[in-house]
Formats: structure tokens, sequence, C-alpha cells
């Protein structure tokens, strides 16, 4: 096989990563319901740790008619810079960001 090699999207020469997570869900009534989750990543040879942290929420309208609200916060560490989001841009290194987002959800 070939060497995994240092390169600007691979700074480390990184091999692998390890994630877990932990999520719930309460819901209050057939209408509402909160989300909470944590979650965990290490990159191996020094690629660095991050843990994200969100909360959401989420109200039906109707049968197919739901609007929904989170909010989260990525906490990296000295070498890490994991966006909150995958399509937001990164930090910089040991940098944390924040991000969230609502919205409706319409099914036709």
């Amino acid at each position: 096989g070939k060497d995994t090699v240092a390169d600007t999207t691979n700074p480390t020469a990184a091999t692998r990563a390890q994630q877990e997570w932990l999520g719930a869900t309460y819901q209050v009534n057939e209408a509402l319901a909160f989300q909470a989750g944590l979650y965990h990543g290490n990159v191996n040879h020094g690629g660095g740790v991050g843990n994200l942290g969100v909360v959401g929420t989420t109200y039906n309208l109707s049968k197919r008619t739901t609007l929904y609200a989170t909010i989260g916060a990525m906490f990296n560490g000295r070498n890490s810079n994991f966006s909150v989001e995958t399509y937001d841009l990164s930090p910089l290194p040991g940098h944390n960001q924040q991000g969230g987002y609502i919205g409706m959800m319409h099914y036709f």
C-alpha cells in the first residue's frame, strides 16, 4: 500500500479518526419535542480532538409541517479545527465555533 503523507488537507498525515456520540429526545407532547446531543472526535497522529454539544427542538404544526431550531458549540483542542456544521468554514486550529439554524419542513 501507499504511505499516508502530510499535505494541506491532512497536515499530520492522520490515518484514523474515532468518533463517539450520545443523544436523547424528550417528547413533551404530540407536537413538541426537545433534542440534545454530545459528540466527540479524535484524529490520530496529533490531528486533534473536538467536542460538539447541541440542543434543539421541533414543533409539529400538522402531520406534514414541522418547525425546528438547533444551536450548537464546537470546542476544539489545540490542533483541531472542526466546524460546528459540515458546510461551515473551518475555524483556525484551536479555536471554537458556534452556530445555529431555524426552519420549517413541509412534506409534499
